[in-house]
């Protein structure tokens, strides 16, 4: 694992810091006490009076962020669709004790998606 650091920001206050991308806490604003945004290591903080460019930098994150939530919804539907086919496919199957054991795994499975 690499041992680069991670941009972290405030949007509200405009603050940033950088954080080893190996350290498990969220870091906290030291203007405004509030969690911090992680942005990663690759994109370019702007300066704290820009405020044209925070505000799209925000932009960016918020839709890249809801990209992001659309495409796990569409892989949890189709998680759901292929485990509901699996179910169907091996309960047409002749009975058995492993495929009876398979078949309420996914079961399982499928009832544990959100």
């Amino acid at each position: 694992m690499s041992a680069s650091n991670y941009n972290w920001v405030c949007f509200r206050c405009h603050f940033s810091m950088r954080q080893a991308k190996t350290s498990s806490r969220v870091p906290k604003c030291r203007e405004c006490g509030g969690d911090c945004h992680c942005l990663g290591y690759k994109v370019k903080v702007p300066q704290k009076d820009d405020a044209v460019s925070w505000k799209r930098l925000k932009t960016s994150c918020r839709e890249i962020e809801a990209e992001e939530r659309q495409r796990r919804a569409v892989d949890r539907a189709k998680r759901k669709h292929w485990l509901e086919q699996e179910i169907i496919r091996f309960e047409a199957m002749d009975e058995n004790r492993d495929r009876r054991r398979l078949v309420e795994s996914l079961r399982e499975e499928l009832s544990a998606l959100p």
